[in-house]
């Protein structure tokens, strides 16, 4: 990944959106909780993407990706991203950012 939490992106008429969990998280009975809910196992909470930017053609398809990216978790949401040729960027907790091919083509040329 890129050891860098700020990205400058060049956009003309399209959407972006991020989803993370660095406001909505908090602790329960011990146990590390966020509001990004997994509908296919709701008692599982990664913890390994600190957030998803993705860039449409509107910002509702790019939320609905962002947050649907980000329970992918890093390495399957970046794949994806690849294999469906969507520009997206995961961000984790040590700065570090995974950027898909597709988002590489939206990064201002001073970050490239």
């Amino acid at each position: 990944g890129i050891s860098n939490e700020r990205l400058m992106l060049a956009l003309t008429n399209k959407g972006i959106a991020t989803s993370g969990i660095s406001r909505r998280r908090w602790e329960l009975d011990g146990k590390r909780i966020h509001h990004i809910i997994n509908p296919e196992n709701p008692q599982q909470f990664l913890f390994d993407v600190k957030s998803v930017s993705v860039i449409s053609q509107s910002t509702v398809d790019a939320d609905v990706w962002a947050k649907t990216i980000f329970l992918m978790g890093r390495e399957g949401g970046i794949l994806y991203a690849n294999e469906n040729e969507m520009a997206v960027a995961v961000l984790d907790y040590f700065g570090n950012a995974w950027i898909s091919v597709e988002m590489k083509k939206y990064l201002y040329k001073s970050f490239k």
